[in-house]
């Protein structure tokens, strides 16, 4: 049973693969562009030609467990000791996006007349850390399976922009290479979009983005308690007559929802460093994280489907880039505020 599951996924890891071989060679060609660049636009467009099912799960395994493996391996080229600089000298600059995004969505959802549980999904998603946010948020607030898939449909577009013009706006600003990691650590949704945008910049600024948004991700964890008890408290309320008591845990569900390879970058940051895995050893296992982003970039193009920005029309999407704005611009003043450009 076990070995058919796995190949199952065999298909669509190999077209990722396939995808990221090409991307890596067009990023060596065009390092200005970078591998994570080439593998997300050529995901994009191998996944618009028509592909039979199977391809699907190894697709989904590339875009997520795949990216959580690369993250664990990354964290042998991180220095903990400048790890745990970077991200807790960033704590201030995170709690001021944080603010920004929710209190955007609260504007900009009444101007626009976006209702429902997705405007409070879409403002976690671009405050904290995208889509892991978003899953982990929606059963705290005990939304509804299209409100969700609005809301990750959403942070999604922006994930892909901030892709392909981040790298950019950075270089015209003129941030150095912490600075601009700061700023994609806090201003990007998702943790493979954070790496690309990090490895696109160059080595300082990824170590400091991937230490600054896996920092950002902890705040899941005070986000869904509250939420949890929240919605515990709404449902100890008298219920209309004929509505169904809720089953299940929330707070359950939200923490097996958590993102627990962050764990495991900071394990692999303390093995590194201290020692415990050799110089040589933590390089290449290192290198290895790098390799499996451009896989992991490759199958989330392979998923774009042009049809879910449609579906979720117009409102959500420019409640998206409202909070999306909102966060990158107090990051960057936040940072200047602090002397820290």
């Amino acid at each position: 049973m076990k070995a058919r599951r796995f190949l199952a996924h065999v298909p669509g890891l190999a077209l990722a693969g396939a995808v990221a071989a090409v991307a890596y060679a067009a990023g060596r060609a065009a390092p200005i562009i970078g591998g994570p660049v080439f593998a997300l636009v050529l995901g994009i467009l191998v996944g618009l030609a028509p592909r039979p099912a199977r391809f699907d799960p190894g697709q989904k395994t590339a875009s997520k467990k795949v990216l959580q493996a690369a993250v664990v391996l990354l964290g042998f080229g991180m220095d903990f000791g400048q790890a745990l600089r970077i991200g807790s000298s960033s704590i201030v600059v995170m709690l001021t996006t944080l603010c920004a995004s929710f209190a955007i969505a609260f504007l900009a959802s009444r101007a626009l007349r976006v209702r429902g549980k997705a405007v409070g999904l879409i403002a976690i998603g671009t405050a904290i850390c995208g889509a892991s946010a978003i899953a982990a948020a929606a059963p705290a607030m005990d939304a509804d399976d299209d409100e969700t898939a609005y809301a990750i449909s959403t942070i999604f577009a922006f994930n892909v922009a901030a892709v392909l013009i981040f790298p950019y706006l950075g270089r015209l600003l003129g941030l150095s290479p912490e600075g601009f990691g700061v700023w994609a650590g806090t201003a990007v949704n998702d943790t493979s979009s954070v790496v690309a945008v990090g490895i696109a910049f160059g080595p300082e600024a990824l170590e400091a983005a991937t230490v600054v948004k896996l920092t950002r991700t902890l705040f899941i964890v005070p986000v869904v308690l509250a939420l949890s008890a929240r919605t515990a408290w709404l449902a100890r309320r008298p219920r209309a007559a004929g509505e169904e008591p809720r089953s299940g845990s929330s707070l359950g569900r939200g923490a097996a929802a958590f993102p627990w390879f962050v764990v495991g970058f900071v394990a692999a940051s303390m093995l590194g460093t201290t020692g415990i895995v050799p110089a040589g050893a933590a390089k290449a296992l290192a290198s290895a994280g790098k390799a499996l982003v451009l896989v992991a970039m490759a199958g989330v193009g392979l998923g774009v489907k042009p049809a879910m920005f449609k579906a979720a029309g117009w409102r959500p999407l420019a409640l998206g880039l409202a909070c999306w704005a909102a966060v990158a611009c107090s990051s960057l003043a936040a940072q200047a505020a602090l002397g820290r450009w």
